[in-house]
């Protein structure tokens, strides 16, 4: 399908920029793409296709913390590009931030910093609410 021919292009973009900067990736049984990174590259998420474009989520366990959902949309309320939702079920909060499938080099260093800050935001928030419970 030429659709899918689309998205895999805009990924694999995506992916070629992304490890130019140090991440490594490799793609899951259900397709989606696991970005790690080292000390240049302090962001571990992953990529996949949805909405007609490309999603970025990084998730992280709540075990031990404060945050809830009030922190959540405390959190949102500073975000411009991501959001933060809580999956209650895993004890999983999850930073998303979605992208067309269109690749540029300067649209997506702009789209890509802008989501490192805002993920910078949510761990600080979280590392907040792990001293709160101490």
């Amino acid at each position: 399908m030429l659709i899918l021919k689309v998205y895999d292009l805009a990924i694999q973009e995506f992916l070629n920029h992304l490890e130019f900067f140090g991440y490594s990736s490799s793609q899951d049984e259900d397709g989606d793409w696991h970005l790690t990174g080292g000390a240049s590259a302090p962001v571990n998420f992953f990529i996949n296709e949805r909405a007609n474009g490309i999603n970025l989520r990084a998730g992280y366990g709540l075990e031990g913390t404060t945050f809830d959902e009030v922190a959540a949309n405390a959190i949102n309320a500073q975000l411009w590009l991501s959001k933060v939702t809580i999956v209650k079920e895993h004890e999983l909060a999850v930073l998303e931030a979605w992208t067309p499938a269109v690749y540029s080099k300067a649209g997506f260093g702009v789209f890509f910093d802008r989501f490192k800050s805002e993920v910078q935001i949510f761990t600080e928030a979280l590392v907040g609410s792990i001293a709160d419970e101490e």
